[in-house]
């Protein structure tokens, strides 16, 4: 993956968004965090609902994450598509770890679409 230029350390901005996936129990959604600086990502967890306790549950996990407190080294940047009406609740959540958080569709695509071209790649090589 190219380095996204705004980008000069690991962790600095990162794209949070979720895959919805269909299974035998129903639908279910996987959440991940991308680094812009490389592409690394985090799963965080597996939740049966966009619910906002989910949304803000998974924002809650990623600044628990081990590898996140690994890589981070200073202030962060977390970039969602949308969920807007949280970012109050978002922001409490990230300002202990030095973090807030913007609303960029078009950012946010940037950094995940590799991400997600990758996985539907590797899913569809297991047909």
């Amino acid at each position: 993956m190219k380095k996204d230029p705004i980008s000069k350390k690991p962790f600095e901005h990162l794209a949070f968004l979720y895959i919805a996936l269909n299974t035998k129990e129903g639908m279910v959604y996987a959440f991940f965090a991308v680094d812009a600086f490389d592409g690394y990502a985090i799963n965080l967890d597996v939740e049966r609902n966009l619910s906002p306790e989910s949304i803000l549950k998974n924002v809650y996990f990623l600044c628990e994450h081990p590898e996140f407190s690994k890589r981070k080294k200073k202030d962060f940047t977390l970039i969602m598509e949308e969920h807007e009406e949280l970012s109050d609740q978002i922001f409490a959540i990230l300002e202990p770890e030095c973090g807030k958080v913007i609303f960029n569709k078009k950012l946010n695509n940037v950094i995940s679409n590799p991400f997600l071209e990758g996985m539907k790649k590797f899913m569809a090589g297991r047909k």
